[in-house]
């Protein structure tokens, strides 16, 4: 199995799993269940719709395959085909970003983030909050590329800061790390499968939900006894991010069956843009948004990638995730056998361990807005020895000319 086809199902689990159990078993714990619609209707959409996604993933994923004859484009990114060394001034550059990087996290002590969630101390709006979680994003950037290039000091250094996010209460950069090191042990290493890989895999993701537990009931400042524990308490951090994710999703399917939603991809393009460039406008971007015109979809949750998925290509949602497994297989591609082997391993583990990951969770102008700018800091990590060597070239013909 491609890599990317992997990582999609292990995602699509993570939020279609909670909602199946809660519709059978129903779920006791913070009021889940009155916070979302799933009637028999909502929920046989919304099956539909995961049915649909997933076929035209998959097929998307196959096209390339089928455009190069049927030869096989995959090596599974073993560890022989990455080797590369990163220069001093490199890692100057990658040093300085970290600490720019823990100064922001001093300066955040002042908005309070450390005692109580960003939204309650609205410490969100700060623009000190804004550069953490940019910084954050690049450093998971760099602790890919440090892990492929087994420069392990660094990718440990980088994984440190960033579970440093834990201390008030962000845990996705964390767990995207985790997904890059499932990747590096199934796909670069090849140490995990089989039996192995289903078995660490199921005691791994009980640790994952267990220390998250221990993250929400802290952050939360819960007095808790923990002989208490239920299997409900154990998984309720997955259930609140399913649950919460999705209100959205089941709302734009309401908008779908009355007709309100267009095929409008390019107010994809439009988003993208306008939220990547600075704001020159005098009112807030998020009013300026297509996304806006169909109101506050999700107060608990936020806007979530299936609700993209329908606001920006309506029923032709399919569209969309046949494009994506087309991407996906491309970015695989040219990891292997493209001219820039080590660059385009790093995107496409970046893409299926972080990308395709948010493009669930996330709202599609987010998530494009952090690749394009992840992608372009990266660029210009890999020019920096060039620009060095045409620097030092043109310094050293100007002291010959001297001479």
């Amino acid at each position: 199995m491609k890599p990317h086809n992997l990582f999609f199902i292990l995602f699509n689990f993570t939020y279609v799993a909670p909602i199946l159990y809660v519709y059978h078993f129903g779920f006791t714990v913070g009021g889940v269940e009155a916070s979302i619609d799933l009637s028999d209707k909502t929920l046989h959409e919304m099956l539909n719709f995961y049915l649909v996604m997933f076929a035209s993933f998959f097929i998307g994923s196959c096209i390339l395959g089928i455009l190069t004859n049927g030869k096989k484009e995959i090596s599974y990114l073993g560890v022989n085909v990455i080797q590369y060394k990163t220069t001093h001034t490199q890692k100057l550059f990658f040093w300085l970003i970290c600490i720019a990087y823990v100064l922001v996290k001093l300066f955040l002590y002042k908005e309070g983030v450390y005692r109580s969630y960003a939204f309650d101390s609205g410490a969100m709006d700060s623009k000190f909050w804004t550069v953490s979680m940019g910084l954050s994003e690049l450093l998971v950037m760099f602790f890919i590329l440090f892990l492929m290039v087994e420069d392990k000091v660094n990718a440990l250094i980088s994984f440190v800061l960033i579970a440093v996010n834990l201390a008030h209460g962000t845990r996705i950069f964390t767990l995207i790390c985790l997904f890059v090191l499932l990747f590096y042990f199934v796909f670069h290493k090849k140490k995990v499968t089989g039996i192995k890989f289903v078995f660490f895999g199921l005691i791994g993701f009980l640790v994952i939900l267990f220390v998250f537990l221990l993250v929400f009931l802290y952050r939360s400042g819960l007095d808790f006894d923990f002989k208490n524990i239920t299997f409900e308490i154990l998984i309720s951090p997955v259930v609140y991010e399913s649950i919460f994710n999705q209100i959205s999703f089941t709302k734009m399917l309401n908008f779908l069956n009355l007709g309100s939603v267009q095929f409008a991809p390019q107010q994809l393009f439009n988003d993208v843009i306008l939220f990547t460039l600075p704001n020159v406008f005098a009112q807030s971007k998020n009013l300026l948004m297509y996304t806006s015109e169909f109101g506050n979809l999700s107060p608990l949750g936020g806007l979530s990638g299936y609700a993209s998925a329908i606001i920006y290509f309506g029923g032709f949602y399919f569209i969309w995730y046949l494009i994506l497994g087309l991407f996906a297989s491309m970015l695989l591609y040219a990891a292997n056998k493209g001219r820039f082997p080590v660059l385009s391993k790093i995107i496409y583990v970046y893409f299926i361990c972080d990308t395709l990951f948010r493009l669930h969770r996330d709202p599609f102008y987010i998530v494009g807005k952090m690749f394009i700018n992840n992608i372009t800091v990266m660029l210009v990590f890999f020019l920096i020895p060039v620009i060095v060597r045409v620097l030092s070239s043109k310094r050293h013909s100007e002291d010959v000319c001297k001479s």
